[in-house]
């Protein structure tokens, strides 16, 4: 059904969706175990009140990676070649971003990565209201949950003098 909840099955959509969705997971389990230095240097920074965060990015770290690739692939049901380079872009941006924020330990730098991902997902809602509905709406949830990263984000740049 186009647009809608029932999808066609499409081997090739599928194996695309996994093998983009497990790079980006590998890239951030990788970083998160091999850069001790980065992650000491992240939790000696001065925090804003963080404890709806660290049991939020926890379910977020779990569920984003099968919730994005679900988006991405509707996209590629729906031949969305835009939606498609959207949401990919979204799922390797996160997936890397631990490596940015440790590896470089600058929170400015890391902010700025982060800031074109609500123009990527604004896009992407657009692009994807055309072609699956349940997928846009997912992807405005999504938004809300960045909102909130990068206000935290911001304003551990400014406790931190960044």
């Amino acid at each position: 059904m186009y647009g809608g909840i029932i999808m066609d099955w499409s081997l090739s959509a599928f194996l695309f969706t996994v093998g983009i969705c497990l790079i980006s997971l590998i890239v951030a389990g990788i970083t998160e175990r091999k850069c001790k230095d980065g992650k000491e240097w992240f939790a000696g920074l001065k925090h804003p009140d963080s404890a709806f965060l660290l049991k939020a990015m926890l379910i977020v770290g779990f569920v984003f990676f099968p919730y994005f690739g679900f988006i991405l692939y509707t996209a590629f049901i729906g031949n969305a070649l835009v939606s498609i380079i959207l949401a990919t872009s979204v799922i390797v941006i996160h997936g890397f971003s631990p490596l940015l924020k440790y590896k470089t330990r600058n929170l400015r730098l890391f902010f700025c990565v982060m800031l074109v991902l609500p123009f990527i997902m604004i896009a992407l809602i657009i692009f994807m209201f055309q072609t699956n509905i349940i997928s846009a709406i997912l992807a405005i949830v999504f938004i809300f949950w960045l909102a909130y990263d990068l206000s935290y984000y911001f304003r551990l740049m400014k406790m931190n003098k960044y």
